[in-house]
């Protein structure tokens, strides 16, 4: 390798979030078509890249050993799940509702991730937490409720993932604003320096 660059290791996969539509597209499908536990376990790692890029926009321009440092290295300042939600709530990323959620969401993720034995959502301390999700709606064309605890926490997971990406194209709108005002604002300061 020449100097510089980084040898790419195995940490590399912990750190790549959805940044296509056909990483979203091969994440759904593994979601929707996966056992409980690697449905739980990759679904919970998206939410928890969307809070971190969320995050990203808020913060200044960090290097990428400085990005890593702060979410995803060993000890690290935000490299854990509880981390990230009591700073998305502090920061109004989400609501209490949605912070709770996603705690008990992180319960029941570290119950798939540190099990040896067969878990499933079925399983009825697992159900009874999905039970406890409020932050889902509806995805039934029919309007019967949903009522499997996979269905519940997956589609509280996604409520909350749109509400995030949302908050993130909400702030790429407010970016381009803001541009657009300096750039008109540049253009009147140059316009008053052109010679008569």
């Amino acid at each position: 390798m020449s100097k510089g660059k980084r040898k790419p290791s195995l940490y590399d996969f912990s750190r790549q979030g959805l940044d296509s539509a056909e990483e979203f597209e091969r994440y759904w499908a593994e979601v929707n078509s996966g056992n409980d536990r690697s449905a739980c376990l990759v679904s919970t790692t998206a939410i928890g890249h969307i809070i971190v890029e969320l995050m990203q926009k808020y913060f200044i321009e960090l290097t990428k050993d400085e990005h890593d440092k702060l979410f995803f290295e060993r000890n690290s300042t935000l490299g854990t799940f509880a981390q990230r939600i009591d700073i998305a709530f502090a920061l109004g990323f989400i609501s209490r509702s949605e912070r709770d959620d996603l705690n008990i969401i992180r319960r029941i993720r570290n119950a798939f991730a540190h099990s040896v034995a067969n878990i499933s959502f079925d399983n009825k301390l697992v159900a009874d937490e999905c039970r406890k999700l409020k932050n889902y709606k509806n995805p039934n064309p029919d309007g019967k409720a949903v009522t499997k605890p996979r269905d519940i926490y997956m589609e509280t997971l996604h409520t909350i993932f749109i509400a995030l990406q949302d908050k993130i194209l909400e702030w790429q709108k407010n970016k381009i604003k803001e541009q657009k005002r300096e750039l008109r604002r540049l253009r009147r300061l140059t316009s008053t320096l052109r010679p008569t």
